[in-house]
């Protein structure tokens, strides 16, 4: 499964792949979780629920009353995003982004 994710970036770290798939929270049969990046974990979280609502890019903008380019910055792993407006955009997609720190095991 890493491999296979690995080959759906076009330069690592740098674009989400529109139409790629990523691992969902539950693991299949001979497929690995692969930990994120902090960072990273909230702009995935956003695509993922993108791709479910099958909401695109222009519409997520209509919806939050701003520019598609803003949404293109949200999912871009290359440039910063405030978590407050991932936060806003989980909303309007209906889910809640929440952060959870537990004891190593």
């Amino acid at each position: 499964m890493v491999k296979t994710i690995a080959k759906q970036w076009k330069k690592p770290w740098t674009r989400l792949d529109p139409i790629s798939r990523f691992a969902c929270p539950a693991a299949k049969r001979g497929q690995r979780l692969v930990p994120v990046p902090l960072w990273l974990a909230p702009k995935l979280a956003l695509y993922l629920a993108m791709r479910d609502g099958q909401v695109n890019n222009s519409d997520l903008a209509r919806r939050l009353g701003v520019h598609e380019r803003v949404i293109r910055r949200m999912l871009d792993p290359a440039h910063a995003t405030k978590a407050v407006k991932i936060q806003a955009a989980l909303a309007v997609l209906g889910k809640q982004m929440i952060v959870e720190v537990r004891d190593a095991a």
